[in-house]
């Protein structure tokens, strides 16, 4: 089907004139729509296309799912900058205007430094975003996460590395910047924020002078993270 939109006439014009407000007139399933003196719908406009990641230094570092939102960001010309797909359509970027619930969503982690998006892990609370100077957490409200009602709001102030997070139940596991000590977020449901702790320090031993260059959990039979040193050794 094909989604019909309407702009009154002015001064004879068969094209929209740039700044004229378009709206939803109905659907045909045909190439012809009859008119019948049809009032249309201003608050539903017709998409602008774009494409966030054309171009060169636009390609995203980091690519996670929330909410049926593909979310890529982290590019080397916006490296604080994230970019939500419309609900479901994950290579739909196209906004309205005015803006709906439903449009992809832009935004960026307004902070003292630039710090380049390195993960995305999507947790009860929100998308927890795991950057080169902290850590965040993108959410909405109650109804969902939308142009409208996006937020970012800081959880921790340690950088993560390019080893992946590892999400295990209620906690993100997460190797630091130099990829030499290892730290848990621990979600706090009653103040809807994680707490973070060094949980190496007690086998600093095992890291001090390595980086930690791969890791996965295996949770099956003892709950045991395997991480792969940069000497080889497991």
């Amino acid at each position: 089907k094909y989604n019909v939109y309407k702009f009154g006439p002015i001064n004879g014009s068969v094209a929209a004139p740039t700044g004229v407000q378009i709206g939803f007139m109905g659907f045909s399933t045909s190439l012809s729509m009859v008119d019948s003196n049809i009032q249309p719908d201003f608050t539903v406009a017709p998409p602008q296309a774009q494409n966030p990641f054309s171009g060169a230094g636009n390609f995203p570092n980091a690519v996670g799912y929330f909410q049926q939102r593909l979310t890529m960001g982290g590019s080397n010309n916006a490296p604080e900058t994230f970019d939500m797909s419309q609900p479901g359509l994950y290579h739909n970027f196209d906004v309205s205007d005015p803006v709906r619930p439903d449009d992809a969503i832009t935004g960026t982690l307004v902070s003292r430094q630039v710090n380049v998006i390195e993960h995305f892990v999507a947790m009860p609370g929100g998308l927890v975003t795991f950057t080169t100077g902290g850590v965040w957490q993108i959410a909405g409200t109650a109804e969902g996460v939308s142009p409208q009602t996006v937020q970012a709001t800081p959880q921790a102030y340690n950088g993560c590395s390019k080893v992946p997070p590892i999400p295990i139940n209620y906690d993100i596991l997460y190797v630091q910047l130099k990829s030499s000590i290892v730290r848990a977020l621990s979600y706090s449901f009653y103040n809807n924020i994680y707490q973070g702790e060094d949980i190496s320090v007690l086998a600093a031993h095992l890291l001090a002078g390595f980086q930690i260059k791969e890791w996965t959990y295996a949770e099956e039979p003892t709950s045991i993270v395997w991480a792969a040193r940069g000497d080889g050794t497991l």
